[in-house]
């Protein structure tokens, strides 16, 4: 039986009953639970809430709006703050782990709109400073990860957290994607490290999803385009993601429809992006994807462009294109030269009547497969390309055809690679043709004479654009002559600011061939080429050891017989350290295509990390040498280096400054700095350090045989007068960086090298010269103290001059007076020199010493540490250093009279000293 409903009191309309009269009126025998009922009660104000917050949009809400608006639009929860509308991040990360999955789509959608405003650079300052210091993209990783692991099966939260993982990754800054050129591995982005994420387990799943038709065409691409960005993260990363390729190019791309129908869906670009970006990556990866022959189905896409010529028929196109020309730089797939001849050919009619972009790309792939046949052995496998083959296709003389009307057009990029494939043909019969290709040769001069290309670009000197196609030209007159009039040449010997290295390279082999002045260094074009150009630098750095330098001969002839030519293989090392990691020349060449394990260049070098071997090389990259004997123990150039090589250290260190002597001339170029140069020779001396020497230095310390200290003095005396305004200026601890790196200080080096002089150096001149750099008052008061304090016994030997200090700045010795000396340790150090006889009048050191004590005593300051050194002084520094201070008066402000000074710090015994010296 159910209770009685029991029977409400009856009141006024206008009473106000709360919440406990209410229950005590309608449910007296029901426990109280008032926390539950707290959400009747209108909210407090939260006035101390300044977290940003955001709508539904990920849109930030101003102050005023989450105060004001209404609480029916939906904003308003019960957070802590119930009163203000919108979410705070850390709500929503919260949401974000709901078990509720349309509360967590909707909530890792707000938080994948915020990161990309933030990733965007677009985000107010508050929310950039809540970003970083809660790392909410690496909590928006974690997040994206578990949703795309734990709940795949929900197809929503799935594709919720493909969008949030995409955008936390950055994936609306990987603009380099779209781009044609190969991007180097790990490409710089910070807000995020890709390594901490769980790849291993993420990549099956992708590949799992992949394989269906289930997912929406923008969560497709995301997932495409984070599997390119980490097939650019590292070579381990491509290997990972390459077994999905078969299915994913069979799926997206091979079994669509092309020409594809309104209603079917298209072949997917971002796929075959994918493929491309994977061969770039590594040989490896390249040669697993030839086996699995999805590469030779893709002619298909070149062959319907010419009947179907639409925007992404071309994209297609290109991308196949692309894919089947980088696979040749290793000489793989080179059969598809002759399985696929027939597309090609009716592409090659196509391109001949039709403007179009994928020139490049087909005159690309030509050039790789030229190179190809030149030496079948070189492919993979041999034979799989032969030149008869190559020269029955007629594929020069149908590119040729193109190029006087894409110079007409003065398209310069197609016009550089279509010359490329004319390079490569000539190279190629030199070393297959008749008569080193006479034939060949004979031909391309009178293709070239008809088709106005030369006149196009000569015309166009002194534009960096035409550069690359001039490059070209240059190379094809140094292989066959006669294409470039003597009135050209000299109109390009005038050139002084060419920025192509490929083109200054040529001009440069041109220029020794035909005994013509230059105005090119080869020093200093050897730090212009990047990553895939080792095979020229090689060569350059070869034609540097072997040139003759009448002017050097005799420190030439002080070497050994081979001459500066012993340094090759450390070099070359420098230039090519790792020989089973070759990045693909540029420029292909028959005898790297085994070579080369990958086509993308590593990641440029920063100035604040350890610099490794490899191009770029740096500015002081003749000084390398020095870096292999210092760790001779673990060197790798030495451990690499041909058997039959075996140099003494001596040998090596004097072709090393003669080199560097050659290079730099009357003077420090441009590129390297006084504090690389002074760095490096410092090492020259820290090759004894850690050796058990005898007795007898001269006989075993580098430093001491009289053509390294000749070649010492005159490299030093580079820097000795005031730095240029237009040089650029550096430190030896920036200097220092890229040798040591950034955990090993400059200082501990120093320290190092002031242990090292005081037990072997008897005060060598070029050793002592070296010791001054730190000791300017640009550096921290710790090597002064280290000098004037620590290592006092070295200062009775040190007699140099002021025209004996190298020079860092543009200040000059100023740099060593100015601002004044404050450490009091410093200060005592040189009053205790002077008292011990240490300081010769006349010296740099007695000047330098002389001035900072003047100014502190004669400037003001505390009374106490004043009237100490003073009576230091007065009591036990010789009689011309006293006199000298009391005389002193450059650049310093008397704080009183001196006599009165004297008087009130040091009484009347210092007046008496001064009495005596007649002061």
């Amino acid at each position: 039986m159910n209770p009685p409903i029991p029977t409400p009191t009856p009141t006024s309309a206008a009473e106000d009953l709360s919440q406990m009269d209410l229950k005590a009126r309608y449910f007296p025998d029901l426990p109280s639970e008032p926390e539950k009922m707290a959400w009747f009660q209108t909210p407090t104000p939260t006035s101390d809430d300044n977290s940003p917050r955001f709508d539904l949009s990920g849109h930030e809400l101003s102050k005023s709006d989450s105060a004001d608006l209404p609480s029916n639009i939906g904003l308003h929860h019960h957070g802590a703050s119930p009163d203000l509308a919108g979410y705070t991040i850390d709500e929503i990360i919260h949401l974000c782990q709901s078990t509720v999955p349309s509360q967590r789509i909707t909530m890792m959608g707000v938080l994948a709109r915020i990161v990309a405003t933030y990733t965007n650079g677009q985000s107010s300052e508050a929310v950039k400073g809540i970003m970083t210091e809660r790392r909410v993209c690496e909590q928006a990783v974690n997040l994206a990860v578990g949703a795309i692991l734990l709940m795949s099966k929900n197809a929503g939260v799935f594709r919720a957290g493909i969008d949030l993982f995409y955008e936390s990754l950055g994936g609306s800054q990987w603009m380099y994607m779209d781009k044609y050129s190969i991007t180097s591995f790990k490409p710089t982005e910070t807000h995020i490290d890709l390594s901490a994420v769980s790849w291993e387990d993420i990549v099956p799943t992708f590949g799992e999803m992949l394989d269906t038709d289930s997912l929406s065409p923008r969560t497709t691409t995301q997932m495409i385009r984070i599997l390119r960005r980490l097939a650019v993260f590292t070579e381990e990363h491509c290997e990972l993601v390459t077994p999905l390729l078969p299915v994913m190019v069979r799926r997206h791309v091979l079994l669509r429809p092309w020409p594809s129908t309104e209603t079917s869906t298209p072949p997917s670009t971002e796929v075959l992006a994918l493929l491309r970006d994977l061969i770039h990556s590594s040989r490896r990866c390249a040669g697993a994807l030839v086996d699995q022959n999805i590469v030779e189905p893709l002619l298909k896409f070149p062959l319907t462009l010419t009947w179907d010529d639409t925007p992404l028929g071309q994209d297609l196109t290109q991308l196949s294109l692309e894919i089947i020309a980088s696979l040749a730089r290793y000489g793989l797939a080179t059969s598809i030269a002759k399985s696929g001849a027939e597309p090609l050919d009716r592409l090659r009619q196509y391109l001949t009547t039709h403007e179009s972009g994928i020139k490049t790309a087909y005159f690309d792939l030509i050039r790789n497969w030229i190179v190809c046949s030149t030496d079948p052995h070189k492919t993979t496998p041999e034979h799989d390309l032969t030149w008869a083959q190559v020269a029955a296709m007629s594929w020069v003389e149908d590119g040729m055809g193109m190029l006087g009307a894409i110079a007409e057009k003065k398209d310069w990029v197609q016009l550089t690679s279509g010359l490329g494939v004319v390079v490569a043909w000539v190279e190629g019969s030199e070393v297959n043709g008749v008569d080193k290709g006479s034939g060949e040769k004979n031909s391309v001069r009178e293709a070239l004479g008809e088709s106005g290309v030369v006149e196009a670009v000569v015309g166009k000197i002194g534009e960096s654009s035409i550069e690359p196609a001039l490059a070209h030209l240059v190379t094809i007159h140094l292989l066959i002559g006669d294409i470039l009039s003597e009135e050209h040449l000299d109109t390009l010997r005038r050139q002084k600011t060419l920025e192509d290295p490929l083109l200054r390279y040529t001009l440069l082999l041109l220029a020794l061939r035909d005994h013509k002045p230059t105005n090119i260094d080869a020093f200093e074009l050897v730090t212009s080429f990047q990553p895939g150009s080792e095979p020229l630098v090689l060569d350059l750095i070869d034609l540097i050891l072997r040139a003759k330098y009448p002017q050097h001969q005799e420190a030439l002839t002080d070497l050994p017989s081979a001459g500066l030519e012993i340094l090759r293989p450390l070099l070359h090392y420098t230039v090519l350290p790792d020989l089973t990691n070759v990045v693909g020349p540029t420029t292909p060449r028959p005898d790297y295509l085994k070579a080369t394990s990958t086509l993308r260049p590593p990641p440029p070098p920063t100035s604040d990390t350890r610099r490794s071997p490899g191009l770029p090389l740096a500015s002081t990259w003749i000084f390398s040498p020095l870096d292999e004997l210092l760790h001779s123990a673990t060197s790798d150039a030495l451990a690499q280096s041909p058997p039959d090589w075996d140099p003494s250290e001596l040998d090596l260190v004097k072709a090393i400054l003669l080199l560097a002597q050659i290079h730099l001339g009357p003077g420090i170029n441009n590129q390297m700095t006084r504090s690389e140069l002074l760095l490096n020779l410092m090492k020259v001396f820290m090759l004894e350090h850690g050796q058990q020497t005898p007795t007898n230095h001269s006989e075993t310390d580098l430093f001491r045989n009289s053509t390294i200290s000749t070649s010492l003095k005159s490299l030093i005396s580079l820097t000795l007068t005031p730095l240029p305004p237009s040089a650029k200026e550096s430190n030896l601890e920036q200097a220092c960086i890229s040798f040591l790196g950034p955990e090993t200080p400059f200082f501990q080096w120093y320290t190092d090298f002031l242990a090292l002089y005081e037990s072997i150096s008897f005060s060598d001149h070029s050793f002592t010269q070296l010791l001054f750099p730190p000791l300017s008052m640009k550096y921290p008061v710790d090597y002064r103290r280290l000098f004037w304090s620590e290592h006092t016994s070295i200062l009775r030997g040190i007699r140099l001059e002021s025209t004996d200090i190298p020079l860092e700045s543009e200040q000059g010795l100023e740099a060593f007076y100015e601002p004044l000396e404050k450490d009091q340790n410093v200060l005592d150090g040189m009053i205790r020199a002077s008292s011990r006889g240490w300081l010769r009048e006349g010296t740099f050191l007695y000047g330098v010493a002389v001035h900072h004590l003047a100014a502190t005593l004669w400037g003001g300051g505390d009374e106490e540490v004043r009237k100490g050194m003073l009576v230091g002084v007065l009591s036990t520094c010789p009689d011309s250093f006293v006199r000298d201070i009391y005389k002193y008066s450059q650049i310093i402000e008397d704080k009183g009279d001196r006599r009165s000074i004297v008087e009130s710090l040091a009484g009347a015994r210092g007046v008496q000293r001064l009495d005596k010296l007649g002061l």
